[in-house]
């Protein structure tokens, strides 16, 4: 599994600079830094009683000064966050399902009025059961066909190093499939959209261990 490592502590004074495609789309190039808050109660009043499938936010655990949602895994073959709570592993860019075997557990932020500590836009994507970026012109490819489907999902943010003291550094953001995946193990692994992810127009990314 990818060994966590020290990050430093947060940063309130990092710019907030997000690139703008072509077509005015803003891209991750860089994670939003702004304060950090607690989201409980008012994530969970905003999706009670609405239909989701997993992952939900009854389960989310503290981490520090924020709340996270517990159960992500990183996959060992294609390098991937997934949501490893549900009955299913989700489909695999390698073929069959995520292999989590291998993982620590990791932990999610959700989006609500109260929590807009790092990146807003990720969404759990309910065929193949990974994070991706949902605010660009595609949601990206999906290893269960198609584009990811991000319509049953709670929205989630993304830290960036200086912003999550806790968390784990080496995770980036692919261009191609819009997913996130480790990138510390000298293997970028497998992506949907074809070949490896790419990494190179991301800024880095740190993910909570639960």
């Amino acid at each position: 599994m990818p060994n966590p490592q020290s990050t430093s502590g947060p940063s309130l004074d990092a710019p907030h600079v997000l690139a703008t495609s072509a077509m005015g789309v803003e891209i991750p190039l860089a994670p939003a830094y702004l304060s950090l808050g607690v989201a409980a109660s008012a994530f969970k009043e905003q999706y009670q009683g609405e239909v989701h499938a997993q992952p939900v936010a009854s389960q989310n655990r503290q981490i520090g000064m924020m709340e996270v949602q517990p159960d992500w895994l990183w996959c060992c073959k294609c390098q991937g966050l997934f949501y490893g709570g549900a009955k299913r592993s989700g489909v695999c860019p390698c073929g069959t399902n995520h292999d989590g075997s291998r993982s620590g557990g990791y932990g999610i932020a959700p989006d609500s009025l109260f929590s807009k500590a790092g990146q807003e836009g990720w969404r759990w994507c309910k065929k193949c059961e990974g994070l991706f970026y949902s605010l660009n012109e595609t949601n990206g490819a999906c290893p269960g066909g198609s584009l990811h489907d991000g319509s049953q999902s709670a929205p989630y943010r993304v830290m960036g190093e200086t912003v999550a003291p806790e968390g784990q550094r080496n995770w980036k953001w692919c261009r191609k499939c819009q997913g996130i995946f480790y990138c510390a193990s000298g293997d970028a692994g497998t992506c949907a959209a074809g070949g490896l992810h790419d990494g190179s127009r991301s800024a880095p990314y740190a993910i909570s261990m639960t």
